[in-house]
């Protein structure tokens, strides 16, 4: 049954067109499908998820809840999945999650599930395309900007 809702949710998913409410439930529901079930998150990217996840990522760069959202669902999607991490990497998840830290450099929402995401993606493979893409100085100019808040 759980490998038949991914098909559901993401098989012919219009995301240019999608408002940011439906974007935003979206990005929730797949965020909440993948938490802690590794059976989801296989599906989830098997079914095309990760790329919707993406580009409602792309086409919604100036909404900060939808962004926090989404920093969440790819913190489920990669956590302790490493065929996840990869394909997340692969497919540029890393330069989103930093263009998100970047564009909502106030919103500690976005800040903090930015760096949960990040933490989750994070290993010995990923860390030079962290660092290329310029990650070490948007973490630390995030821990700056949010110095009181543990979770940045």
């Amino acid at each position: 049954r759980s490998s038949t809702m991914p098909m559901a949710a993401f098989q012919g998913a219009r995301i240019r067109g999608m408002d940011a409410t439906s974007a935003f439930m979206l990005v929730k529901a797949l965020g909440n499908l993948c938490e802690n079930h590794p059976s989801n998150q296989k599906s989830l990217v098997d079914a095309g998820g990760l790329a919707a996840l993406l580009a409602i990522m792309r086409h919604n760069s100036s909404h900060p809840f939808i962004q926090s959202e989404a920093l969440i669902a790819l913190a489920n999607l990669s956590d302790d999945h490493a065929s996840n991490q990869t394909s997340i990497v692969q497919s540029g998840g890393i330069e989103l999650i930093l263009a998100a830290m970047r564009s909502h450099k106030t919103n500690a929402s976005v800040q903090e599930e930015a760096c949960g995401a990040l933490l989750s993606l994070f290993n010995t493979t990923n860390r030079t395309r962290f660092s290329e893409a310029g990650g070490v100085a948007i973490v630390l100019s995030a821990m700056r900007a949010h110095e009181t808040n543990a979770r940045v």
